[in-house]
């Protein structure tokens, strides 16, 4: 897993990275958490180098089925969502969703019974 678009783009530009590699039968999977757009942009990299598919454990892209039984040991569970950049897209509005509780338990742990903060 790499962590965001700068440690993405060395491993695709470097001297002897992805894209100066033969692509030609491999499968790419990318575990990032990267705004759709980026996903979109390094999925069409890897088409114009000869290539096509992407996947997330949140899954978009087109190799899905050559990838299921890596998928399997991988995750729990993979869910498709449909083209490049989708998958980026709902593991993004999930995190969102999960900030978003943890706000509310933040927010009813501080005004709960036992707070010492009262209106």
């Amino acid at each position: 897993m790499l962590a965001d678009r700068p440690a993405i783009t060395a491993v695709f530009e470097q001297e002897n990275g992805l894209l100066a590699s033969k692509l030609s039968g491999k499968t790419l999977v990318h575990l990032s958490t990267i705004s759709p757009e980026q996903s979109v942009s390094f999925a069409e990299r890897i088409e114009q180098a000869g290539e096509a598919g992407q996947l997330v454990l949140l899954l978009g892209g087109q190799a899905i089925t050559a990838c299921r039984p890596l998928l399997e040991i991988l995750a729990k569970e993979s869910i498709h969502f449909g083209a490049h950049g989708t998958g980026s897209s709902a593991k993004l509005a999930i995190n969102l969703l999960l900030a978003l509780v943890g706000e509310g338990v933040a927010e009813t742990s501080a005004n709960g019974p036992d707070s010492t903060k009262r209106s």
